[in-house]
C-alpha cells in the first residue's frame, strides 16, 4: 500500500475489514485517524498524497458510551 492510494475506496474497504473481523467501532476511527496523521506528515514533506485522503474519515465519530 503506498501513501499515494490512500483515498475513499481504501477507506470503506478498511472500515469493512475491520467490521467483519469484529474490531470496536472506536478501534477503527483511531486507526484511520492515525493513518491520516502519517499521510498528512508525508504530505507535509513533499510526498504526494491522494485529493481524497483528507475524507478518509468523514463521518466517523468516537462513541461515547455513558
Amino acid at each position: 500500500m503506498y501513501i499515494q492510494n490512500i483515498d475513499d475506496r481504501f477507506s470503506k474497504d478498511f472500515q469493512l475489514w475491520f467490521d467483519n473481523q469484529g474490531y470496536d467501532h472506536n478501534t477503527k476511527v483511531k486507526t484511520l485517524k492515525v493513518i491520516k496523521t502519517v499521510c498528512n506528515h508525508a504530505n507535509e514533506n513533499g510526498i504526494p498524497t491522494h485529493p481524497q485522503m483528507s475524507n478518509i474519515v468523514k463521518g466517523l465519530n468516537y462513541k461515547h458510551e455513558h
